[in-house]
C-alpha cells in the first residue's frame, strides 16, 4: 500500500474482538498491541468489562491457569483481521468496577519460556526451528540450511554442555544465535514461526507524505519528529579479525562508512569498532563486518509519527519519508509500531523508525 490519505468523507468504524481460548469477550474496551523488530516478543494488554451473568465472568477468570487471547480488528466494522494472537502474563480484576484487564506476550513466549534440553550439534539451523516450531504447537516457515550447528559452536568457541543448555538458554535465545550465525530473520507471526534470510529488500513500501501546515495538508501522518545522532553521522570504521584455524591464518577485513557528500570527508574523528569472530572465511568476514555496520549505522537517522491504524505497514516493511525538503527524506526500517484500539476513542498507531543514512557507501580497504 502506498500510505495514500483515505478519501475525504470516508468514515471507518472499527470494532474489537477479543478471543479468549477461542470464546469472544462480550464487551471488550480496548486493547493496544506493540511489535519491533529485534527479536522479542510482541507485547500486548486488553482491558474488557465483566457482567456476572457472562460466561467469562470474574469467576471465569479466577481459575484459569493458561489462556490463549486473539486481538482482532474490524477496520470497516464488518471483517475481521488478527492483530496478535499471544498468552496471558497477567491477569487484573476489579470488581467494583466490573473491569479486566489483562496483559501478555504473543507466542514467542512459547519459546522464550522453555529452556532448551538438547545441543542438536550433528543437525542444520532450519532443522533445530523447524523442530522447535512443532514442539511448541507453531507451524514453521523455515527455509532450509546446511551447515551442522556443532561447527557454529566450534567457531565461536562456544562451550555449551548439555548440563549447562538446560540452565541458562532459552529456545528461543538459541533460535535468535543460530538466525545471527546463519544471516537469517526469526519472529512468530500468528501461529507461525519464520527462520529465513531477511525480507526488507521485498517487503511493500508505505509512504509517508509530509506536508507543512496551513493550506490543504495532504500529510497522512501527524505529530512527525525527526532526529539525528551527530556521533553516528561521523565515518564509523568496523574491523573484523578472525583466526581460521582450519587455513592457519588471520583474516582482517575493515570496512568505512564515509559519508561521500560531506565536507572533509565527514564530520570530526571516526568511530571505530572491532570484533572477534574465529574461523571465517575473507567472504565471511566481510559479511559479518558489513552486517555490523549496518547494525550501528542505521540507528543515525530516527523518524517517530503517529497515523490512524494502518496494517498494511509492519515491523519488517520499509517507510519511505517524502516532502520535508530535507536529508530526513529517504527510506527507514521500523523499529517499533504500537497500535491502540478503544470501543469510544477509535483507533491509533504510532511508529518508530531508523535507517541508514543516504550519503554513506561502504568502502573496503
Amino acid at each position: 500500500m502506498s500510505g495514500a490519505t483515505p478519501p475525504v468523507g470516508v468514515v471507518r468504524q472499527p470494532r474489537l474482538r477479543l478471543l479468549a481460548n477461542g470464546m469472544p469477550l462480550p464487551w471488550p474496551i480496548q486493547a493496544m498491541v506493540r511489535q519491533t523488530n529485534t527479536w522479542t516478543a510482541a507485547t500486548w494488554s486488553a482491558e474488557a468489562a465483566l457482567k456476572p451473568p457472562d460466561p467469562l465472568n470474574a469467576a471465569w477468570w479466577s481459575a484459569q491457569a493458561n489462556v490463549e487471547i486473539e486481538i482482532q480488528i474490524a477496520l470497516d466494522g464488518v471483517t475481521f483481521q488478527s492483530l496478535l494472537i499471544g498468552v496471558i502474563d497477567e491477569i487484573e480484576i476489579a470488581p467494583d468496577e466490573g473491569l479486566l484487564t489483562i496483559s501478555g506476550r504473543d507466542l514467542t513466549a512459547l519459546l522464550i519460556d522453555q529452556k532448551i534440553s538438547n545441543a542438536y550439534q550433528n543437525q542444520t539451523a532450519s532443522e533445530i526451528a523447524t523442530l522447535l516450531a512443532q514442539a511448541a504447537g507453531l507451524t514453521p516457515v523455515v527455509t532450509a540450511t546446511t551447515t551442522p550447528v556443532g561447527q557454529f559452536y566450534t567457531y565461536d568457541h562456544v562451550r555449551m554442555a548439555l548440563g549447562d543448555l538446560e540452565h541458562a538458554i532459552t529456545e528461543w535465545d538459541l533460535l535468535v544465535y543460530l538466525a545471527q550465525q546463519s544471516g537469517y530473520d526469526v519472529f512468530v507471526e500468528g501461529r507461525s514461526l519464520y527462520f529465513q534470510p531477511p525480507t526488507a529488500a521485498k517487503a511493500p513500501t508505505f509512504t509517508v507524505n509530509w506536508s507543512a501546515p496551513g493550506g490543504v495538508s495532504t500529510s497522512n501522518v501527524i505529530g512527525l519528529n525527526m532526529r539525528r545522532s551527530l556521533t553516528l553521522a561521523k565515518n564509523v570504521e568496523v574491523t573484523v579479525k578472525s583466526w581460521h584455524s582450519g587455513r592457519r591464518y588471520p583474516t582482517v577485513v575493515r570496512i568505512s562508512s564515509s559519508p561521500v557528500n560531506a565536507p572533509n570527508g565527514g564530520l570530526g574523528p571516526k568511530q571505530s569498532y572491532v570484533f572477534y569472530k574465529a574461523n571465517l572465511t575473507p567472504a565471511q568476514a566481510t559479511a559479518y563486518a558489513n552486517a555490523k555496520m549496518a547494525a550501528i549505522t542505521r540507528h543515525e537517522r530516527v523518524i517517530d509519527f503517529s497515523l490512524p491504524l494502518e496494517l498494511s505497514l509492519t515491523p519488517r516493511g520499509i517507510v519511505q519519508l517524502t516532502g520535508t525538503g530535507t536529508a530526513f527524506d529517504q527510506l527507514y526500517y521500523p523499529d517499533e509500531i504500537e497500535r491502540s484500539i478503544h470501543a469510544r476513542h477509535g483507533t491509533s498507531q504510532t511508529v518508530t523508525a531508523r535507517n541508514h543514512s543516504p550519503v554513506q557507501q561502504t568502502v573496503l580497504y
